[in-house]
């Protein structure tokens, strides 16, 4: 499944996949975003009913939450605190490079 389009929305990166993917496939849409991609550490797995959330460091420094919304087909990335708020247009670039 590839990845169609990712924007900066407000203080949110949005990640579009190219198919309607489900909560079985979080897994691999996951392990695409964070182990093809050495920038991002994994620190947590948070699995809910309708949504899973990953607690990653970016390069090292930046605490990002990465979510995968099941119902609203929705992926996000998300800061969590203001240093990392401020680096998200630098995330948003490097994800660009990455996968688009």
């Amino acid at each position: 499944m590839e990845i169609e389009n990712i924007s900066l929305i407000g203080n949110s990166i949005v990640i579009q996949f190219s198919e309607y993917w489900y909560q079985e496939d979080i897994e691999t849409l996951s392990e695409r975003l964070i182990n093809t991609d050495t920038a991002f550490d994994l620190q947590e797995k948070i699995v809910g009913a309708d949504r899973e959330s990953l607690r990653v460091i970016w390069q090292n420094k930046e605490q990002l939450m990465i979510h995968f919304d099941c119902y609203s087909q929705s992926c996000w990335l998300e800061s969590t605190d203001a240093a990392s708020e401020a680096a998200l247009e630098n995330v948003l670039k490097h994800l660009r490079v990455q996968f688009i």
